[in-house]
């Protein structure tokens, strides 16, 4: 049963957005809440303590889920807790998070939505540092697609450390060409913009290349609408206050 979250803000307005898609990783990587398929495609190799309860540690492995009925693509917000497990942004690694997949079938290409930490190498070693955010929105004909990073340098992390938690939440709505990152409830980017218009069968959640433990991945949650700047502080107050 899908289950519907309400956000009673500090102007005294409701919203709604639809919780469509959840998975609190309490032992498996199965979602507890989906609108489509809640299996994970690829299993996770093992559980540890995370920021409620426990998280899904990732490093070369990787965790895909189907994307019909779970990451709707005309609008919707994706939320989770990650922590770096052993590295610090200035490692001059690349760092995954989050990617849907792009699939070539002759004049069919799937758009992708990629959003990771950069990884060093010239002429970018100055963003080695920094969350990027990028999308490829595919061509009307050929195996082409045009890749756009969304903000022009991306955001610094400076001060992420490991053994600590921070809260993504990006939203994207395709009517508005809005798309929004938040990191621990502050906005961080927004940007209009030709927003993939199909996100391909599966989404992904990775850590590095080079080990098996890289990011720790905690409480993965996909709602129907773009959340605003409100519902996301919601969200992570939600669980800050718990420990506090």
């Amino acid at each position: 049963m899908r289950t519907v979250i309400y956000f009673l803000l500090m102007t005294g307005t409701l919203s709604a957005g639809e919780l469509v898609f959840r998975a609190p990783f309490e032992g498996t990587a199965d979602a507890v809440v989906a609108g489509g398929d809640p299996a994970c495609k690829r299993e996770a190799q093992h559980f540890g303590p995370g920021i409620d309860g426990q998280a899904v540690y990732l490093g070369r492995d990787a965790l895909m889920y189907q994307t019909a009925q779970n990451l709707p693509e005309e609008r919707g917000t994706l939320t989770m807790w990650v922590m770096p497990i052993d590295w610090t942004a200035d490692d001059g690694e690349r760092h995954g998070f989050f990617s849907t997949q792009i699939v070539m079938d002759g004049e069919q290409i799937a758009s992708q939505i990629s959003l990771h930490k950069y990884q060093h190498y010239p002429p970018s070693a100055r963003h080695s540092n920094h969350l990027v955010l990028f999308t490829a929105r595919r061509q009307q004909r050929g195996a082409q697609f045009t890749f756009q990073r969304v903000g022009t340098d991306g955001i610094p992390i400076f001060d992420w450390q490991p053994g600590a938690w921070h809260f993504l939440a990006l939203t994207w709505n395709q009517a508005s060409g809005l798309m929004q990152l938040f990191i621990d409830g502050h906005k961080k980017l927004s940007r209009r913009m030709a927003i993939p218009d199909h996100f391909g069968p599966h989404f992904f959640f990775n850590g590095g290349q080079r080990k098996t433990d890289d990011i720790a991945l905690d409480d993965l949650r996909i709602y129907d609408a773009a959340l605003t700047q409100g519902e996301v502080r919601a969200l992570y107050l939600e669980i800050i206050d718990r420990h506090e």
